[in-house]
């Protein structure tokens, strides 16, 4: 996560710094591509990585998802469909 969030952040510090006029449009014409691709890696990474936690998170609080009243009421409707 820490690697997308660097690359995101290192793709937009070249538009920073042209808006905060440190260096000249004109220099930085011919990267711009590389800055959107930066800026594109990051976000992939980044929004991967969060999957992926997100999805390790409720393995570990596995227990607790299961205990609560949604799934065991879900767990019950889908035995009575498939009954039926």
């Amino acid at each position: 996560m820490i690697t997308g969030f660097g690359l995101f952040a290192v793709g937009f510090l070249p538009i920073g710094l042209v808006r905060k006029k440190v260096i000249s449009a004109a220099f930085l014409t011919p990267y711009y591509p590389i800055c959107i691709g930066l800026i594109a890696v990051g976000i992939y990474i980044f929004t991967h990585l969060s999957n992926i936690v997100d999805a390790y998170k409720l393995l570990a609080k596995n227990e607790v998802y299961t205990n609560r009243f949604g799934f065991k009421f879900r767990q019950k409707v889908r035995k009575k469909f498939n009954d039926f």
